[in-house]
């Protein structure tokens, strides 16, 4: 049915996370042994973000606090963040830390974590690679709350950005409004 749903949709290219491999590999293989066609559809394979909800038996995609949605409002994203199970020096399977690395890291080119204000230093810490965020994640040196919040401030500037394109562009628009409905 994955399959038909890829051919059936008569696309050219589609965007598929890696745990759909199988769908592309059985796309390829079916038009390939039963077409005739040497090449199928152009399928595209990225890192699945992990949930962020914690209860996989309630994380359901209907779900709005499953992920952050292109269609978010600002406001959204930090209640989403805030409620993301993040336990502090875990970093294997972390949803904030993948967000950052998948997300953040690659558009800003660096992940700002503001000092804290009442120990006086004041002094922000830059990361430009995962290594060391995690590094300093593990140790203690960043608690869960910092990187939650620089990272609502992260997506938050991003988030801007495509909130104006769904405001400024009236096919936009329609699309967003047809999308909630």
């Amino acid at each position: 049915m994955q399959c038909a749903t890829v051919l059936f949709q008569k696309a050219d290219v589609w965007l598929l996370s890696m745990d759909h491999e199988d769908v592309g590999t059985l796309t390829r293989e079916y038009c390939r042994d039963m077409k005739g066609e040497e090449h199928g559809p152009i399928i595209l394979s990225h890192s699945k973000l992990p949930n962020l909800i914690l209860d996989h038996e309630h994380a359901r995609i209907q779900d709005p606090m499953f992920a952050i949605f292109m269609e978010d409002e600002e406001r959204d994203v930090p209640v989403k963040i805030r409620n993301t199970h993040y336990p502090a020096k875990v970093a294997e399977g972390n949803p904030c830390l993948e967000y950052i690395k998948h997300i953040v890291l690659p558009w800003f080119g660096c992940f700002e974590v503001p000092g804290k204000e009442e120990n006086g230093d004041g002094i922000s810490r830059m990361f430009h690679k995962m290594e060391e965020l995690i590094a300093d994640y593990e140790s203690g040196a960043l608690h869960p709350a910092e990187v939650k919040l620089a990272l609502t401030k992260a997506l938050n500037r991003m988030m801007n950005i495509v909130c104006g394109h769904f405001t400024d562009n009236s096919k936009a628009k329609d699309l967003k409004k047809a999308m909630k409905v």
